[in-house]
């Protein structure tokens, strides 16, 4: 026991808090040991699994700066603390905790993988955004580049841009109703602009 014990708390990408946690996993282990031959003669020994899980989770550990580090670490403790605290003999507290470690860690990946679609998401409609804007504005400056009445420059410039701008995001650039809003605006700026005889 004290030799696997010493093979995860020597690895190097094991950061100090949880190398402690786990640390404190030997005094029980070396009761299952004692208790079960199996302990060391299997590898499917809901024991080894849930300390080979809880290592592998805490060796990518990330640090409690975010909230999924501090939601690993709080897991940890509370698995490390339910075993000091619940184990007489048997391996079935170690099979319930390495069900609800498995699954905390599955929702953990979900959760995880979410917030990463999620940002992506974010910066794709921030660079979909300033396109669209790039695009109206010079839409827009080409319109009222003629000799227009204020009130309709400042109406396309500061109210029909928004206009144009949210059918190009909503609809797209070759949609019908963004092109039928651009019409528009020629058509506005076209009827208000003097006409030569």
């Amino acid at each position: 026991v004290a030799m696997l014990f010493e093979f995860i708390l020597n690895d190097e990408n094991l950061p100090d808090v949880m190398g402690a946690q786990l640390g404190r996993l030997q005094i029980p282990f070396i009761k299952v040991a004692i208790e079960d031959p199996d302990f060391f003669n299997s590898s499917h020994h809901p024991a080894r699994k849930l300390l080979n899980a809880l290592a592998s989770a805490a060796i990518g550990w990330s640090g409690e700066g975010d909230r999924a580090g501090k939601f690993l670490l709080d897991k940890i403790s509370s698995v490390v603390v339910r075993i000091i605290t619940e184990y007489q003999s048997g391996q079935a507290l170690f099979v319930n905790l390495l069900d609800d470690f498995s699954e905390f860690l599955e929702k953990e990946k979900r959760r995880v993988a979410l917030v990463e679609q999620r940002t992506r998401d974010v910066e794709e409609g921030r660079g979909k955004s300033e396109q669209a804007k790039a695009k109206v504005s010079a839409l827009v400056s080409h319109i009222v580049s003629g000799e227009l009445p204020d009130l309709i420059q400042d109406f396309i410039t500061n109210i029909w841009s928004r206009v144009l701008f949210l059918k190009l995001v909503r609809d797209g650039d070759g949609s019908d109703s963004y092109q039928e809003v651009v019409s528009t605006s020629k058509e506005l700026a076209w009827s208000v602009t003097p006409k030569s005889r």
